[in-house]
C-alpha cells in the first residue's frame, strides 16, 4: 500500500476505477478499463494498449503449435492479477500486481523461484481452448521477470518509467481478469562460475535461453503467417 501523491493523481486514477463501497475503488475491467487507460495516458499506438478477450480469441492455440521444442516445457503455475484498490478517504492505493497461484508441484515452485536462464510461454485458457499469449526469456529467474512485469503499473506508465511490454502484460491481465498459464524451460546444467585471481564469481547462466527464444519465436512466425504472439511487442527479435 502506498500514499497517493496529490489530488490530481487521485482524480486521474479514479477515472479508471469503479466504486465498491466505503470509500474504496477498484480497477475497471474489460473494454471499459482499456478505453479509460487510453484517455488518461493518451495512448494511440496499438502496441501501447492492453489487449482484451476478443484479441485472445484470435490467437493460435497451444496445441496447434507444431514445433517439437514446445514439448520440452514444463507447466509451472497460473498467474493472476489483482486489480488496483484505492481508498479515496485515506488517499492510499494498492497497486495492481500479478501473483503466481496453484503451483503444479514443489519442483515447479523451485524452478519458478530459483532457475536462472529460462525460456517461457504464457497462455490463456478460455472455454477449454488454450491460446498462446507470449513467448519470452530471461537470464534471471521467472520470479525476477514477474517483478519486472509488476513494474508496468498505471502510475509508473504515466511517469514514463514503465516499459511497453511490462505495462501491456500487467494491464492486460487486469483488463481481462483471466488467469494465464505459465510454462518454463530451464537449463540447470548450463551455468558457469568463473575464477579470477583467486576470487570466484556467482553462477551465471549461458545465453542458451536467448537462442531458444529466438528459435521458438521464429518457428511460431513461420507457422502462423509472420505474426508474433500477442504479448510480444518488440519489433526485432533479441539476438
Amino acid at each position: 500500500m502506498s500514499k497517493i501523491k496529490s489530488k490530481d493523481q487521485l482524480n486521474m486514477l479514479l477515472k479508471i476505477c469503479d466504486p465498491i463501497g466505503d470509500g474504496n475503488y477498484i480497477s475497471k475491467g474489460g473494454n471499459a478499463y482499456i478505453e479509460a487507460l487510453k484517455i488518461i495516458l493518451s495512448s494511440r499506438n496499438t502496441n501501447d494498449n492492453p489487449f482484451n478477450i476478443d484479441d485472445i480469441l484470435e490467437q493460435p492455440l497451444l496445441k496447434e503449435f507444431k514445433f517439437k521444442g514446445v514439448n520440452d516445457f514444463k507447466y509451472i503455475c497460473k498467474l493472476k492479477a489483482n486489480p488496483m484498490i484505492i481508498n479515496k478517504d485515506n488517499l492510499t492505493k494498492t497497486n495492481e500486481k500479478i501473483s503466481p497461484i496453484n503451483f503444479s508441484n514443489q519442483n515447479a515452485k523451485d524452478i519458478f523461484y530459483n532457475s536462472i536462464g529460462i525460456v517461457y510461454i504464457l497462455t490463456c485458457q478460455i472455454d477449454s481452448k488454450e491460446y498462446i499469449i507470449k513467448i519470452g526469456s530471461s537470464r534471471n529467474t521467472f520470479s525476477d521477470r514477474l517483478d519486472s512485469y509488476n513494474c508496468g503499473t498505471v502510475t509508473y506508465r504515466k511517469s514514463g518509467s514503465a516499459s511497453t511490454t511490462n505495462y501491456r502484460i500487467l494491464q492486460s491481465l487486469v483488463a481481462t481478469r483471466k488467469e494465464f498459464n505459465l510454462y518454463l524451460l530451464d537449463f540447470p546444467d548450463d551455468t558457469t562460475s568463473y575464477k579470477w585471481y583467486g576470487i570466484t564469481s556467482p553462477v551465471f547462466p549461458s545465453s542458451r535461453c536467448f537462442a531458444y527464444e529466438y528459435i521458438l519465436i521464429n518457428q511460431y512466425m513461420e507457422q502462423f503467417n509472420g505474426q508474433k504472439p500477442l504479448g510480444n511487442v518488440q519489433t526485432k527479435l533479441r539476438r
